[in-house]
């Protein structure tokens, strides 16, 4: 089978100086300063790297179909299909069970954008609301919003343009719009 590999770059020298194995190729590596996660959505593992010698450091399973967003120092664990979300600190993603109860539940047919801030939009064509998280730090919901259907599923993409909170899909629904 078919697998991807993220590598670190070292400018000064121009060259590729490591690479790390994924195990397929449906993979996301997302970065914050010196934290590196490797989503691998066709194994349905996160693993965390260590910037410093491209070293796998340790590794937690995912639920199936789970997307990965980083906040900070915690991993967003969002399944769209159900709306489970999980707010994991990524010093402890060893001990994270895929089995165990979410942070939350924000509504099936999930669509989910982290700003730079921490600040994570999710919105839920099943309930037609839009949720606002601050991610980094709270394991609560701090503003919902009632929007409505904004589209087709497929074309639904929330996103963290506006303050407080915006869904994107044809038009632009604003927290106060409400």
């Amino acid at each position: 089978s078919a697998q991807q590999a993220i590598g670190r770059a070292n400018t000064a020298v121009l060259e590729l100086d490591s690479v790390v194995d994924s195990r397929s190729e449906d993979i996301d590596v997302l970065q914050a300063g010196s934290t590196v996660l490797l989503a691998d959505r066709g194994s349905s593992r996160l693993d965390v790297v260590d910037d410093a010698t491209s070293r796998v450091v340790d590794t937690a399973p995912l639920p199936a179909g789970a997307e990965v967003m980083l906040a900070g120092s915690r991993a967003a664990i969002l399944v769209p299909a159900t709306g489970q979300l999980w707010l994991v600190p990524v010093a402890g993603l060893s001990a994270f069970d895929a089995a165990s109860a979410p942070t939350l539940i924000l509504g099936a047919d999930a669509v989910a954008s982290m700003g730079d801030d921490g600040t994570l939009l999710v919105y839920s064509a099943a309930t037609g609301t839009l949720s606002r998280i601050q991610a980094d730090t709270d394991d609560t919901v701090r503003e919902t919003v009632d929007v409505g259907p904004v589209g087709a599923p497929a074309e639904e993409e929330a996103d963290g343009l506006a303050d407080p909170a915006a869904a994107l899909a044809g038009e632009t629904v604003r927290a106060g719009d409400a």
